[in-house]
């Protein structure tokens, strides 16, 4: 099975987004998936709510086009690390793209 190396925390909330879909593609990819077979997903951020929000707007159309899962936006406290400004969970179906 492949192994994620160290983990690595990109500044901002845009590039911590993408960085997030690129690991959560490698780990779907690792099962036979993909980020198409993505069905729903919850992203926990910190922060500026609008900030947050246009972040989520440019890389979900840069990931997904005309065709995004459900999807929603949750603002929280504070994360597993003082450096992560997101976490998101995904449900997957295999083949469902």
């Amino acid at each position: 099975a492949p192994e994620m190396g160290e983990v690595s925390f990109p500044d901002g909330i845009e590039a911590q987004m993408r960085q997030t879909y690129r690991n959560v593609s490698w780990l779907l990819e690792a099962v036979g998936s993909s980020l198409s077979d993505i069905a729903d997903q919850t992203v926990f951020f910190l922060g500026d709510p609008a900030t947050a929000r246009q972040a989520n707007s440019v890389v979900r159309r840069e990931v997904f086009g005309d065709h995004p899962p459900a999807s929603a936006l949750v603002g929280v406290s504070q994360m597993f690390d003082p450096r992560c400004l997101l976490e998101m969970k995904v449900v997957a179906h295999r083949g469902a793209g």
